[in-house]
């Protein structure tokens, strides 16, 4: 990724575990500075529904206000915008704590859920489409046993894929989300042969 990641403190990670506060993140860092009037309306909510959850992104410094004349903050002043941290938020070195394991499966949890809402909304709209270059409505799920190399191979399309969603696009059209799940799964257990005889 060209940008530098921005790593997630436990703190930043417990503020995400409500679903609207994860959305207004995600639509500051693809949308870039915004007022919250128009975060309310990307969202489909009040403004007045998600100032609490702003000064909550604000206080664990996930997202920061400004002027853009560049003036001083005053809480409450007209004009005020919104952006997020960073354009590439990792939770990797919380993920690595066992401690946290409850913390990122509720995180993970909210994603998900968030996930199959848009989803649920893109069925409704006029401009979904099923397939073709042009396809912005899908859902995937399968369970694989890959080797290696092959996990390398498909961890590599997903950083790509990635700096892809989170780049930003000199021609952009309109928003999707994107969501995707890796997971270590059970081993099937083999039956042991019964010796013959």
């Amino acid at each position: 990724m060209a940008e530098a990641a921005y790593q997630v403190s436990k703190a930043q990670l417990e503020a995400l575990t409500a679903p609207v506060r994860h959305d207004i993140l995600d639509r500051l860092i693809a949308n870039g500075p915004m007022s919250a009037s128009e975060i309310a309306a990307a969202l489909g909510r009040a403004a007045t529904a998600i100032y609490h959850h702003l000064r909550q992104l604000e206080a664990v410094g996930l997202v920061l206000s400004e002027r853009p004349d560049g003036a001083p903050v005053e809480p409450g002043r007209p004009g005020l915008r919104y952006r997020a941290v960073g354009r590439v938020l990792l939770a990797t070195d919380v993920s690595r704590d066992p401690a946290n394991n409850r913390l990122i499966a509720r995180i993970a949890r909210a994603a998900t859920s968030q996930a199959a809402r848009d989803f649920e909304i893109g069925l409704a709209s006029g401009e979904r489409i099923f397939s073709g270059e042009g396809r912005n409505h899908t859902f995937f799920r399968a369970v694989g046993a890959p080797s290696p190399a092959r996990l390398a191979r498909m961890n590599a399309l997903l950083d790509e894929l990635a700096d892809l969603v989170w780049s930003p696009d000199p021609d952009p059209g309109p928003p999707i989300s994107v969501a995707w799940v890796v997971a270590p799964l059970q081993r099937a257990r083999r039956k042991a042969k019964t010796p013959k005889g």
